[in-house]
């Protein structure tokens, strides 16, 4: 994002206007004259040799085209004097009225002197953007931010606000932060291939508080959301107490009002590891978000998996999950985990659209479901398979509509004492649900304490459950205690319950012959209630089971 003009303008080093580097002295008075000579003069490069430079206030940017370049990013080190209770690099600090643009940063590093600064000095970020545009920050490093380990007011690595728009963070490493690797509430940003290492909060953060009290902005202690932004070929690792990337709506931030929204966030072809919670976590997601996109990630030694968004009611987005793979932590499990599973989309979601397809789910540990919506959704195309699991796809009221097709479950496996409810790998809850093309294959033995209940199980009504192949669930293989359902070709293996329990009402079931898995002649029907119907393909014959338990035939 630099200019020809840059390309041809000013070059100063620091060390010129007597900069040490030696990491003692104090620098800020030779860089903040460096950087004021090449302001006055319309633009260029501050150049900064190797070394460490200490400083003693924070080096602002407050005017347009101007780069900072160190020697590496680890070779060119700005690092805060002890009691400074100052961060690093500011851009567009005191300049609402006219915000800065064309500014990059790069090849530089920071640490935060985290151990000597005040108590009370909050937010003390290594780089800061606020009131700016078209600014790049590219390969630099940052560490060790003040406050450490201090949620929400500790020092982020890279901070951008809501005044910020039109910015690129690319090939930067930042290890061991204060608080988050990067948060933003600007808008129109880029995060791409950057190293994010042993985080405390999130590795990138689309919401954040505001930094800007101290100087009496009107925009201070306020909570801006992030607009349009693309996180991208990023590697995390090492992030033990939270979510890679997520973000809050003000309803969980102390009623703090919002600045920004219209959320869109895409999520693409990232690489995590090590991480206890999801790839993505939207605490609350309200009217004034957007789509989000979650798409080609890789996320290893995970916790939860790959997104857990909450949905109030009012918004109308649209959040796709595609093509991700996750590998749970541990593939011995032993005892569930009270996560909430790999893809959980829950809430008053009545208006929301999720499309969740091609992802593969490994090893996943959870008491809850792997896949659970309460929203309109696509299901398909899903691979579940090893995990030690109490159920596998949950259809929530509110995901009415909904189509539920050509997933597969493999070798999953239940805990024996969570008995609250029938364990399934698969339950339906919601109306008019579309269940079908969907392989289940455990082959469990009927001894084994960690094999599965049942299969498939219909609460809701008017369901269609059609071409399913369902082996080796140790109760039931399908489940309908729903009403006015419709049950059609599918092959039903044996376990040691029934192929088809037919609790509900009203139920038709599509029979042909011996091929039929389970359900025999229509005499064989005698656990079902009165009003479960049977249609012969063969002759295209119905039967429905009358008062008297008998199975009638009502066309000839």
């Amino acid at each position: 994002m630099t200019t020809k003009k840059q390309d041809c303008a000013k070059f100063i080093s620091v060390a010129d206007y007597g900069a040490y580097g030696d990491g003692k002295n104090d620098d800020s008075i030779a860089i903040k004259k460096a950087v004021s000579v090449v302001a006055d003069s319309g633009g260029g490069i501050v150049f900064f040799p190797a070394g460490t430079y200490r400083t003693s206030t924070w080096i602002d940017i407050d005017k347009s085209n101007i780069r900072l370049l160190g020697a590496g990013r680890t070779a060119s080190i700005i690092k805060p004097l002890n009691k400074a209770n100052v961060g690093g690099i500011r851009v567009g600090a005191y300049s609402s009225a006219n915000p800065v643009s064309h500014v990059t940063i790069e090849s530089l590093g920071y640490h935060g002197n985290d151990t000597c600064q005040a108590p009370d000095a909050k937010q003390l970020h290594g780089i800061s953007l606020l009131h700016c545009s078209r600014i790049t920050i590219r390969d630099c490093f940052l560490t060790r931010t003040a406050p450490y380990h201090e949620h929400n007011t500790g020092g982020s690595g890279i901070s951008v606000e809501l005044g910020c728009s039109y910015y690129l963070i690319e090939g930067c490493w930042i290890d061991d932060i204060g608080d988050r690797c990067i948060q933003t509430g600007g808008s129109h940003g880029i995060v791409r291939s950057n190293f994010l290492t042993n985080g405390f909060d999130r590795a990138v953060s689309f919401n954040m508080r505001s930094s800007e009290e101290a100087r009496g902005e009107q925009t201070a202690n306020r909570w801006h959301l992030a607009n349009d932004l693309l996180i991208e070929g990023n590697i995390i690792d090492a992030f033990s107490n939270t979510s890679c990337f997520g973000g809050s709506s003000p309803k969980n931030c102390v009623g703090l009002p919002v600045v920004n929204g219209n959320t869109s966030i895409r999520i693409l072809g990232n690489y995590c590891r090590n991480v206890t919670r999801t790839l993505m976590r939207m605490a609350r997601l309200t009217s004034r978000d957007g789509d989000f996109m979650i798409s080609n990630n890789f996320i290893e030694d995970d916790h939860d998996g790959i997104l857990f968004a909450a949905v109030e009611q009012g918004y109308r987005g649209t959040i796709i999950v595609d093509n991700n793979v996750s590998i749970g932590a541990n593939p011995e499990h032993t005892t569930y985990q009270p996560t909430y599973g790999a893809i959980n989309i829950s809430g008053e979601s009545i208006g929301c659209t999720a499309i969740i397809t091609n992802n593969v789910i490994k090893n996943c540990n959870t008491a809850f479901g792997v896949i659970a919506v309460s929203c309109s959704s696509t299901i398909a195309n899903n691979e579940i398979k090893d995990g030690m699991i109490k159920n596998g796809i949950i259809m929530f009221p509110g995901s009415e509509g909904s189509v539920v097709e050509n997933n597969s479950f493999l070798n999953n496996r239940t805990f024996k004492k969570v008995t609250d409810k029938p364990n399934s790998l698969m339950s339906v809850k919601a109306n008019n649900i579309v269940v079908r093309n969907n392989r289940i294959n455990q082959t469990p033995k009927t001894k084994d304490k960690n094999s599965f209940l049942h299969g498939i199980i219909i609460e809701g009504d008017h369901c269609i459950v059609s071409n399913n192949d369902i082996q080796g669930a140790v109760q039931n293989a399908l489940t309908v205690t729903g009403s006015r359902c419709r049950i059609t070709l599918n092959n039903l293996g044996f376990g040691k319950g029934e192929q088809i329990n037919l609790a509900g009402s009203h139920n038709l079931v599509n029979w042909q012959g011996e091929e039929s898995a389970g359900i025999g002649n229509p005499p064989a029907v005698s656990n079902w209630p009165v009003g479960a119907m049977v249609r012969n393909r063969d002759d295209d014959s119905i039967w429905i089971k009358d008062q008297s338990s008998t199975m009638r035939r009502l066309n000839v």
